[in-house]
């Protein structure tokens, strides 16, 4: 049986695109999580990328849209169920991390991305 990654992902990032193709093509199976939906079809040819969850329309960003994030929980472990990863990966450690790590799945896997790196650690949410 081949060894199954479950990502926890932006379907339209470039980042978890390469990601999961390269490591579909070396023989990895790959099921992916999305908050958003897929703009295009990039991973449909690929018998061994699979998505599992992509919102019905594009995450705006605001307030509700983050509380979703909680909402969706019992999705994920939906699939962690049906789909039995090896691994799960999230990329982006700033929201899909926080879901990855409400499953207490191991092994846990946090990739940081330009704007966890750049923008998110000088957000300011609570002030004196």
């Amino acid at each position: 049986m081949e060894p199954r990654i479950l990502f926890l992902a932006d379907i339209n990032s470039p980042h978890t695109q390469k990601w999961a193709n390269s490591l579909s093509s070396n023989g990895f199976v790959i099921g992916i999580f999305s908050f958003n939906s897929s703009i295009t079809t990039w991973f449909a040819s690929n018998k061994n990328i699979k998505c599992l969850h992509q919102a019905f329309k594009k995450n705006n960003g605001k307030l509700f849209s983050k509380l979703m994030y909680i909402l969706l929980f019992p999705k994920l472990i939906f699939y962690v169920l049906k789909f039995k990863p090896n691994v799960i990966h999230s990329h982006y450690a700033s929201s899909y991390r926080l879901l990855g790590a409400l499953t207490f799945f191991k092994p846990f896997i946090v990739s940081a991305w330009g704007s966890d790196v750049m923008k998110f650690p000088k957000k300011v949410y609570f002030k004196n």
